[in-house]
């Protein structure tokens, strides 16, 4: 696999690999995202590439092992002290956006819900694997969830049929498909 430069990944450095991470997330690599703007304060003294910087950390340690949560603990282990604050606002706002922390690995199943006081409501309009993703991600950040199915199963186009004939049995995948290449 080829960088951006065109170097093998094998031949690129933590900066620029977790540079990569986020281009690849579709986030600009060396700039702010609009969302990111919004609460990020340069009038304040908040120095922008710093904290670009240490977002494309935290989105390249999640991505390391997307199969766990990654703990604001976990995301600044290896951030000096004096960016730690730009630690917790990446990973909130990485967090909130859906960039991290997100899927249902079971590993992540066992991490905490956001704060359960007054809660907002929200429909999702089919039980497929965008639906159910959707309606889970929701839920971990303090939506109650109504899914909305129009079949007599969740699974949307994904459908496993049993076959058999002439003595032999197998299962076939039909519907939803990823096609590569």
């Amino acid at each position: 696999m080829a960088s951006k430069k065109g170097k093998s990944l094998a031949f690129v450095d933590v900066e620029e690999l977790e540079e990569i991470t986020a281009s690849h997330l579709a986030l600009p690599s060396g700039s702010l995202a609009e969302h990111e703007e919004e609460v990020l304060n340069t009038a304040n003294g908040q120095d922008v590439d710093q904290y670009v910087k240490v977002r494309n950390h935290v989105l390249a340690r999640w991505r390391a092992d997307v199969t766990r949560y990654l703990s604001l603990e976990e995301a600044g282990k290896k951030i000096q002290p004096k960016f730690q604050p730009l630690v917790k606002l990446a990973w909130e706002l990485l967090s909130k956006h859906g960039y991290i922390n997100f899927g249902v690995a079971p590993l992540l199943l066992n991490e905490p819900l956001s704060n359960r006081g007054e809660r907002k409501s929200v429909i999702i309009i089919g039980a497929g694997l965008a639906g159910a993703s959707a309606a889970r991600q929701l839920w971990k950040w303090g939506y109650n969830v109504v899914v909305l199915e129009g079949r007599n199963r969740p699974g949307g186009r994904v459908w496993t049929m049993r076959m058999e004939g002439d003595g032999h049995a197998g299962m076939a995948d039909l519907g939803g498909a990823i096609i590569t290449g």
